[in-house]
């Protein structure tokens, strides 16, 4: 593979969807984690007896990443059939809705039901990953760098989000609840990148991936998996075992 030179027009749109994919996953996992540092207090606000706060904390914290494990291969299906820039779109706008919906939550089984619609809604980091795979593969650049760069603001946001919730907890906000201010602004940030993802994202799909993969040979088709949107059919070991499953489930 031939790296494009660092001023070229393509090193410049791969730098760009880098930090696209860096700005999805910290907007997502602060959306995450802001919630940690208050949520035994939000259900005690809520009227739910001491005894049982700890089951109904983790039973909000299971919903969101339930609905995601349950819509993981539709997502990945949509960036197959629609492309990875607009079913990114879509996931950011629809996860940007439901955790804004969070905000004027009043009740335990509102906000369950909250978190897994809002699970079934989320395809962020994974199409986000996706699509700038798809960018290198389709250029024949090494994507190393680039997915380091992204894990790194993935894990940046899991430590800011629960310093934001836990500082903004407790803000009155035109009579709504002491956890809508940090649920508003990871909704708003949520919604600002599916505005970036639409006016900046290149659209890439398998059609465009196989045919840059045709005319270059260095380029092995398949050889570069998508993080969850399958660009054949899945990968199996010994006696049938379907990797991506295997995968998931550790």
């Amino acid at each position: 593979m031939v790296l494009p030179k660092q001023d070229s027009p393509d090193a410049q749109e791969l730098r760009r969807q880098t930090w696209i994919a860096c700005c999805c996953g910290l907007a997502e996992g602060l959306a995450t984690t802001q919630i940690f540092p208050f949520a035994a207090r939000m259900m005690s606000s809520m009227g739910v007896s001491d005894v049982v706060v700890p089951l109904y904390v983790g039973a909000i914290y299971s919903a969101n990443g339930v609905g995601q494990l349950l819509a993981t291969r539709f997502w990945a299906s949509c960036a197959n059939t629609w492309g990875c820039r607009q079913s990114l779109r879509l996931t950011l706008i629809l996860t940007g809705i439901w955790v804004g919906g969070c905000a004027g939550a009043r009740s335990m089984p509102a906000m369950t039901a909250l978190m897994f619609v809002r699970g079934l809604c989320n395809g962020n980091i994974m199409l986000s990953r996706t699509a700038l795979r798809r960018s290198f593969t389709s250029g024949g650049v090494d994507d190393t760098d680039a997915f380091a760069w992204v894990a790194t603001s993935h894990a940046a946001s899991t430590l800011a989000g629960p310093s934001m919730g836990g500082v903004l907890y407790g803000v009155q906000l035109l009579g709504l609840p002491p956890w809508a201010l940090p649920f508003l602004i990871s909704s708003g940030l949520l919604l600002a990148c599916s505005v970036v993802v639409t006016a900046k994202l290149e659209e890439t799909t398998v059609e465009s991936t196989a045919q840059q993969s045709a005319r270059d040979p260095e380029i092995a088709p398949g050889a570069a998996p998508s993080y969850g949107a399958v660009d054949q059919e899945p990968a199996t070991g010994e006696g049938g075992v379907d990797l991506w499953t295997l995968g998931v489930l550790l």
